[in-house]
């Protein structure tokens, strides 16, 4: 398979907004990372020919003080076996994908516990103490 005979979809950079639960993420997808200058010559060249990252996926949460990161390569035959198992998907599915199969969803659903723990105490903390003697 040649880059060229993926959908067009699949040969730009996109940025996806998540939101999961009180967190809310970013995945910033970038087509051929290392800014190569003969796109065009890539596009020809078949997967396996390829011995250089296709894309980065970099996951980044928007919204939190605490640094929620993660960053992704995806390699020529990565995305081959992705395609060849879900021949229907987009890039968007691959960086959800990408994003549970690198543990990154898990540390956000480990924040998100944290921060719903401090709601819930914040919750308690400021309610009025209607026993006065």
């Amino acid at each position: 398979m040649k880059l060229r005979q993926l959908d067009t979809n699949w040969r730009k950079n996109h940025t996806f907004l998540y939101k999961h639960d009180l967190i809310e993420y970013h995945c910033k997808v970038k087509y051929l990372p290392f800014g190569i200058e003969n796109k065009e010559k890539y596009n020809d060249l078949d997967l396996s020919k390829i011995y250089t990252p296709v894309y980065h996926f970099e996951f980044k949460a928007l919204n939190t003080k605490e640094s929620i990161y993660r960053s992704h390569w995806i390699m020529p035959y990565s995305l081959a076996w992705f395609l060849g198992n879900y021949p229907e998907s987009t890039i968007e599915d691959m960086a959800v994908y990408a994003a549970r199969e690198n543990g990154y969803l898990q540390r956000i659903e480990e924040a998100n516990r944290i921060l719903q723990r401090g709601t819930q105490l914040s919750i308690f903390l400021n309610y009025p103490n209607e026993r006065k003697s």
